[in-house]
């Protein structure tokens, strides 16, 4: 799913604020093995997506990336 949005947002996105999908590439797999597979996770993989979310986090905040709405879509909301 991640990479389905991701080749979505490069249709209308820069690769640089598309690639923002790309960080949740890892947490998809580690739920759908859950939900599909009924696998269950140790303490280091909980560690890891508690990192992951963090460095999504980080990225967000250090690099002053607000939630912008592309002018495309505020044309379509006002029709």
């Amino acid at each position: 799913m991640p990479f389905g949005l991701y080749m979505k947002a490069l249709e209308k996105l820069p690769a640089t604020r598309a690639s923002v999908f790309t960080i949740f590439e890892p947490l998809t797999a580690i739920a759908l093995a859950m939900l599909l597979l009924h696998q269950s996770l140790s303490w280091i993989q909980y560690l890891g997506v508690a990192l992951i979310l963090l460095a999504a986090l980080l990225n967000a905040v250090l690099n002053g990336t607000a939630t912008r709405v592309p002018r495309w879509l505020k044309q379509r909301q006002r029709a």
